[in-house]
């Protein structure tokens, strides 16, 4: 089965595994027991299947500003790897990693080229799973369109979108603050309310309240 994996990449160094899908409020299809530095990976470490063809599409984002944040993003791209690489070997599933860049601006150009190269990395009738926990606020708006567009032209199943909460606590004997109490939340609801709410049909704003109200029950 082919699947696909979306995410960006943190560029800050990552110290500690922290975040955990074993919460008892999350209600996250995963049993996996290990904390993990990457919220997506904990989901794919019950997802996965033996026979699975898993493509793992990356963003890069290239920060001329600051130079040293692309060995930052070497190192955290590795661990990633790393960590999936681990999770997958008592699977035995097929994993091939690519990387899309982009430049590290927030302008209509970059916006454009970066949902082209993304799209063009996507592949037909593909299981996505997407982790919105990292990267700058416009790419999860970005990836929210994108998953939109590659559900209704490339036949995608969009299967979960997470998104990793933890709480950033200072550590004065490491001189700096570390993640504690890290979460990982399925938000693919709010996906799904999106793809709701465009489809509604109604001649006024009451009218389309009512539906709303009657699809949850209010």
């Amino acid at each position: 089965m082919k699947k696909t994996v979306l995410t960006c990449m943190l560029l800050q160094e990552m110290k500690e595994a922290a975040y955990s899908a074993l919460q008892p409020e999350i209600h996250l299809d995963s049993n996996y027991k290990k904390p993990v530095y990457f919220p997506i990976n904990a989901l794919m470490a019950n997802q996965l299947e033996p026979t699975d063809q898993l493509t793992v599409i990356a963003i890069k984002f290239n920060d001329e500003v600051n130079p040293s944040n692309q060995l930052i993003f070497q190192k955290n791209w590795s661990l990633f790897q790393d960590e999936l690489n681990d999770i997958n070997k008592e699977i035995g599933a097929t994993i091939q990693y690519e990387l899309v860049e982009t430049d590290f601006r927030e302008t209509k150009d970059v916006f454009t080229e970066r949902f082209l190269d993304i799209f063009k990395a996507l592949q037909k009738d593909s299981t996505i799973y997407a982790d919105i926990t990292f990267g700058p606020k416009t790419a999860t708006l970005l990836l929210m369109n994108l998953l939109s567009f590659a559900e209704n032209f490339y036949e995608a199943d969009i299967e979960s979108i997470i998104y990793g909460k933890a709480s950033m606590v200072p550590n004065p004997q490491l001189g700096r603050s570390e993640a504690k109490d890290g979460k990982v939340m399925d938000v693919s609801s709010l996906y799904y309310l999106t793809s709701f709410t465009n489809a509604i049909k109604a001649e006024s704003p009451e009218e389309a309240l009512q539906v709303l109200q009657e699809f949850f029950g209010k």
